[in-house]
């Protein structure tokens, strides 16, 4: 048996010496009044001393300032009264200098042969560079977001500077319209509304990049209609698509659930996005949205996900569904070698000068980044001379509750029904076969007029018809005369599509020849009523529900209100103020808060439009006082008005009291929209027309 070659004293003098003098940390030993009584030479470094010894019998006190010294006594104190030790503790060393370092700390209590504490003992480590280091890093985190702060807040300004105005533009053209204009006058106004409306579309864009990436963006799933959400986008490109003569719809297959649960504003936002975009682009042919879903197994949902998140905490009941959006379009496509541009901030795919479409560059970015929230992914295909495809999912639920109003359930009147379907657009006979074949109706289709007359002269049963208004060769009023001159047909009801409003002189033929007219993009239960119309043979023209609205002049006569204005520009009170006597109304006006809670005490009102940033008392206040002064029953309805539009906006309107929140400029329509809702409101707890 090989015996040690060291003794106990040679192993404990030899293992001990090479452990104190070569330790990169400071190990040290202190007595009963923190005393050092050994350090080694790494520590004597740490403490700029030529040679160990030099500490003996002195403290911390003779090193450090007296706020760390003291701390640093504290604990030991501690450590021997309790003989608990302290582990793994970061300490910040003050130095006289003024200077300071951290470290990382182990002290134990120091005991003699008996077990008696005598003292204590530690080791330090050196963390100061990766302490600085996350100091540093820290400070630029929070720079970056005071950074991201104050571009949030400019912006959030700029966009209430320039709403203001846009506020007396757009709402002054509206009045303008409703006056009596020659046509090139009409056309002038409608140039100016255009104008103001993209310029609001530059600044929305601008004010939602700005929150993206502050990381300001809030989703809200709610449960929603899918299909008459699409309709709606497409409702706001109906009258452009009729300018350019380009057929607008949309599909989708019979699987789709009727109600989701996702964040509609959002979702119609890259829907608005990316049909504009294709038909900005597009000066001939169709522009289509596409939908298809499919079940999305709760195993491929990454946990990690804030939004899935959030659908599974408000709706953890309803099944997941992956949506699948496509966007097509006939344009001119993309070339290859621009196909890197999409989705990059302020980038155009066409950055010349000599472009021809304008923009921020940001509506794409904006799309990406919202799809991408919400579970998604966007990409694009294009092919040149012959269009480009946007497609998008999302992850969202399928869900029966609020499930929209099923059509084929009412339909028996439909049932059996032969159609005749005369267009020469491919997607609009998929369309029209799809959703016929659904309400169980035997459609009959024909992209060309010269086929089906020639059909229709071997005397086939029918019920009706449906024509497209423009198409090569014979267009839908002429086929629906020669069609009614045919003797089997003399009486059979038609229904026209048009994407586009008829000249003048053709006005005669649809009370002569159609039963009802539908404008293009195609709405679901708009069809529905045609074809149910149709069939009684009621001799009438459906208006487009697309069509600008005009001012109601028997609003106010209808449903009186007492109505105060607060606000404090001159234009804005201009404009809101005409709006109002458009409709019959005679509002009161107060300049600031101040006037409107004096005028407030004065009289009752039923409605407060009140502007948020005023003199003297601005709006949040004057709703304060308004809330605090008078009870639910007497209080009027305050609607805010304002400038700014951030969601934050939003809900401190609502938090000080008010009823709802527009923001500027604030469209006749939607103003007419609170009257009605608050006569409802009125009239149902008895106290409409008090005043």
């Amino acid at each position: 048996m090989t015996s040690n070659p060291y003794s106990d004293f040679m192993i404990n003098d030899f293992f001990l010496k090479n452990l104190l003098q070569n330790h990169p940390d400071h190990i040290y030993f202190k007595d009963t009044e923190s005393r050092f009584l050994q350090i080694t030479p790494s520590m004597a470094k740490w403490l700029r001393l030529k040679s160990p010894d030099e500490a003996i019998g002195k403290s911390d006190f003779d090193f450090f300032t007296s706020e760390h010294a003291t701390i640093a006594f504290n604990e030991e104190k501690k450590i021997m009264q309790t003989g608990m030790p302290l582990i793994g503790m970061e300490e910040k060393e003050t130095w006289p200098d003024g200077t300071y370092t951290w470290v990382t700390t182990t002290k134990m209590p120091l005991r003699d042969n008996e077990g008696k504490i005598v003292g204590t003992f530690g080791i330090s480590r050196d963390i100061t560079t990766n302490k600085l280091a996350g100091i540093a890093l820290e400070e630029a985190r929070k720079a970056a977001e005071r950074a991201n702060r104050a571009k949030s807040e400019f912006l959030a300004n700029m966009s209430h500077e320039i709403r203001t105005p846009m506020n007396g533009v757009i709402g002054m053209t509206g009045l303008l319209l409703d006056t009596e204009l020659s046509e090139e006058q009409v056309g002038f106004v409608e140039i100016i509304r255009q104008s103001g409306d993209n310029l609001l579309t530059i600044i929305n864009e601008i004010l939602d990049f700005s929150k993206i990436e502050s990381g300001a963006l809030e989703l809200e799933p709610l449960a929603f209609d899918l299909i008459p959400s699409v309709e709606d986008v497409l409702d706001v490109f109906s009258a452009r698509s009729a300018e350019k003569n380009i057929d607008l719809a949309y599909l989708y297959n019979s699987g789709t659930a009727g109600t989701i649960v996702s964040d509609p504003t959002r979702l119609r936002q890259v829907l608005i996005n990316l049909v504009g975009n294709a038909l900005k682009f597009t000066e001939k042919g169709e522009v289509v949205v596409e939908i298809t879903s499919e079940s999305f197994p709760c195993k491929n949902i990454p946990p990690d996900h804030a939004w899935l998140r959030l659908l599974d905490e408000k709706f953890a009941e309803e099944e997941w569904m992956l949506l699948k959006f496509q966007v097509r379009d006939t344009g001119p496509g993309i070339p290859a070698d621009r196909m890197d541009r999409l989705f990059q901030p302020f980038s155009q795919i066409d950055a010349s000068i000599t472009r021809r479409h304008g923009g921020t560059g940001l509506g794409l970015v904006i799309a990406k980044r919202l799809v991408e929230a919400m579970g998604g992914k966007i990409w694009v295909e294009s092919w040149p001379n012959e269009g480009t495809s946007f497609f998008f999912t999302l992850l969202t639920k399928a869900t029966s509750a609020r499930r929209r109003v099923n059509l084929s359930a009412s339909c028996s009147m439909l049932k059996n029904r032969h159609i005749l379907i005369v267009d020469d657009s491919e997607i609009n006979c998929r369309i029209l076969r799809t959703q016929t074949e659904r309400w169980g109706m035997i459609p009959h289709l024909f992209e060309k007029p010269e086929t089906a007359l020639s059909w229709l002269r071997e005397g086939p049963q029918l019920d009706m018809g449906v024509l497209d208004l423009q198409m090569p060769a014979i267009d839908g009023c002429q086929l629906a005369r020669e069609i009614h001159a045919l003797d089997n047909y003399k009486n059979l009801p038609l229904i026209l599509l048009s994407s586009c409003l008829p000249a003048k002189s053709t006005e005669a033929n649809f009370i002569d020849e159609f039963a009802v007219r539908l404008m293009k993009p195609i709405k679901q239960d708009e069809l529905f009523d045609a074809f149910t119309t149709a069939l009684g043979k009621i001799k009438t023209i459906t208006k487009s529900l697309r069509q600008n609205k005009i001012f109601d002049p028997t609003l106010a006569t209808r449903l009186p209100l007492k109505i105060l204005v607060a606000e404090d520009n001159v234009i804005n009170q201009k404009v809101v103020l005409s709006v109002l006597q458009k409709f019959g109304y005679w509002a009161d006006l107060a300049a600031d808060g101040k006037q409107a809670l004096e005028a407030i005490e004065r009289q009752k009102y039923d409605l407060v439009l009140m502007d948020v940033q005023m003199p003297e008392i601005d709006g949040i206040e004057a709703a304060r006082h308004i809330s605090a002064r008078l009870g639910p029953s007497e209080r009027p309805y305050i609607v805010a008005l304002t400038a700014h539009a951030l969601k934050e906006d939003r809900e401190s309107c609502l938090a000080a009291g008010m009823d709802e929140y527009l923001s500027k400029p604030v469209r006749a329509e939607k103003i007419q929209n609170i009257i009605e809702r608050i006569a409802a409101r009125l009239g149902s707890s008895g106290k409409f027309g008090e005043n």
